[in-house]
């Protein structure tokens, strides 16, 4: 299979995933990465598939493809969580531009994490140190 039948199978997930035809989504994105989608990044943050995010075929998924290398901006709020101090060295660091377009509800369901709120910023790291 080419590049093409890759976003297909892709587009087949986000589709399926959208109706909720989970069943159906959950085929996909395997199948997507076996025939050369490349694009991990992508999928991480891809809004059209968060009927998916918590299936457990879905986090084997991400466990297999999920490159060392990086560290993802919901991983960084995971860890900010349960440490006052977080150290990351030798990643390339995946923050696109979208992810700011998540809600605050979308952001604790993607993490599991209950965020706190101040008056003048959207989550409270006051008592938090992140080093690159």
């Amino acid at each position: 299979m080419g590049k093409l039948q890759a976003t297909d199978l892709y587009n087949a997930a986000c589709a399926n995933s959208l109706i909720g035809n989970l069943p159906k989504a959950i085929q996909f994105p395997k199948k997507a990465f076996e025939s050369g989608c490349d694009n991990f990044d992508w999928m991480y943050y891809d809004r059209d598939l968060t009927a998916l995010r918590h299936e457990p075929r879905y986090l084997s998924l991400e466990k297999q493809y999920k490159p060392d290398s990086a560290v993802y901006w919901f991983d960084i709020l995971r860890q900010l969580n349960v440490s006052d101090d977080v150290r990351i060295c030798d990643k390339r660091i995946s923050i696109p531009d979208r992810v700011f377009h998540y809600s605050l509800n979308d952001i604790m369901y993607r993490t599991g994490v209950h965020l706190k709120l101040t008056k003048d910023s959207l989550i409270d790291f006051s008592n938090k140190t992140l080093n690159f």
